[in-house]
């Protein structure tokens, strides 16, 4: 199709309308297909699909089954008998005896099951009492701040109230609503207060 020789559209569709001649360019690539009869000349030939593109066969009959019913088919069972029934004796009896044999080695060895669970096993130990430990210092909850990652590392985030005192326990800092007649003698902001 590379070495196809362009015609112009006037060539072509001298007959035809005159409207967007120069736009045929798909028309213009199949002319020597038309010419060689590989495609038919009319396009009314073609108004029902071109040839070829869904089958190449096209006298092959239609199937009778759909895909689906080709693809999953009922299973062929074949109910003719494949063993005799002396040999299905033979292979049952066997197994059985196998198994047996099985069994009774397994039974010198076999443990007996642990059904202790986690809470058993970990937590409900017989013999020990949980006792808190004692005290290394003496600590007030109500007079001392507690250590935390938040009081250790107040400086290095960004947007918390100030804090004015270290040694007491946290209280909100509400001086950015407080009225200014009311804070005319308390300590500036962001200086620390000596506190008992």
């Amino acid at each position: 199709m590379a070495d196809i020789k362009l015609k112009s559209a006037y060539e072509i569709y001298k007959h035809r309308n005159k409207c967007l001649l120069h736009n045929w360019e798909e028309e213009r690539r199949v002319v020597e297909l038309k010419e060689n009869h590989i495609l038919p000349d009319d396009p009314s030939e073609l108004q029902y699909g071109h040839p070829g593109i869904l089958t190449l066969n096209e006298n092959a009959e239609m199937s009778k089954i759909t895909d689906f019913q080709d693809s999953f088919r009922y299973p062929k069972v074949n109910y003719v008998q494949q063993v005799g029934s002396r040999r299905k004796l033979f292979e049952r009896d066997l197994s059985e005896k196998i198994q047996s044999q099985m069994l009774a080695k397994m039974a010198g060895r076999q443990e007996k099951p642990d059904y202790k669970t986690a809470t058993m096993e970990a937590f409900n130990i017989e013999g020990f009492e949980s006792k808190n430990p004692k005290p290394t210092q003496t600590h007030d909850y109500r007079t001392e701040q507690p250590v935390s990652y938040w009081l250790q590392n107040y400086q290095k985030i960004h947007g918390v109230t100030m804090v004015k005192t270290r040694d007491t326990v946290f209280r909100r800092d509400c001086a950015f609503s407080k009225p200014v007649e009311e804070s005319w003698e308390e300590a500036e902001p962001y200086i620390k207060e000596h506190y008992p």
